[in-house]
């Protein structure tokens, strides 16, 4: 019960910081990607080297939980829809324009397709791979899987074209097609495909983690 309450109460802390930075999206979010981007380089390379990766993993995991508060409220008993500051900040960038909202969930999604890299999943350890899943689904809730898309994307995946892609590949499919916020036809398929196989990952290569596998 007291693990429960200070885990309460650290997300209630990162709620708070998330306000602050969804204040200027803009310039918030860029920032926030740009970390997880170079914290998640790092990481092989630092195992690789045998260097001891314990604060790296913590910074990682810092960020990760950080951004899934950032990009999506909690939720609980509401229909999750994205904050308005960051649905403002999305619907005004221009044609042809980076969507920060939408940079930011693909670096964040790239982050858990670590799990899919085989060289890269030695580097990741259960608890970071935890929030990595918690912060991913805490997004899907909000941007993918709503409960007003009727399943759309659900049957939409079983239609997207290329078959099973892994890693990175999967991130950088939902940039194609300009700064949607992932709708049927500009990546939505393909990110609730990158979720299934992190989910299974997850299931399969940690089986004895009961936290990470709830």
């Amino acid at each position: 019960e007291e693990g429960k309450a200070g885990a309460k109460a650290l997300d209630a802390r990162l709620e708070l910081a998330a306000q602050v930075l969804r204040a200027h999206p803009a310039s918030t979010l860029p920032m926030l990607g740009q970390i997880l981007v170079e914290k998640r380089a790092t990481l092989p390379a630092c195992m690789a080297s045998g260097q001891d990766p314990s604060e790296l993993l913590e910074e990682l995991w810092w960020a990760t939980r950080l951004v899934g508060h950032v990009l999506a409220d909690d939720g609980d008993g509401e229909t999750p829809i994205p904050p308005d500051s960051l649905a403002a900040a999305s619907a005004s960038t221009p044609a042809g324009g980076q969507n920060c909202v939408v940079e930011l969930a693909r670096a964040l999604i790239d982050t858990g397709c670590m799990a899919l890299d085989v060289n890269a999943r030695g580097a990741l350890s259960a608890r970071l791979t935890e929030t990595i899943v918690w912060s991913l689904a805490r997004w899907a809730d909000t941007y993918l899987m709503s409960e007003d898309t009727g399943g759309n994307l659900h049957a939409a995946i079983y239609a997207a074209a290329g078959g099973v892609r892994r890693g990175t590949d999967i991130a950088n499919k939902l940039a194609q097609g300009g700064g949607g916020m992932f709708s049927e036809g500009n990546g939505g398929p393909q990110a609730l495909d990158a979720l299934v196989q992190i989910g299974t990952a997850a299931l399969s290569h940690w089986p004895g983690e009961t936290s990470l596998q709830k």
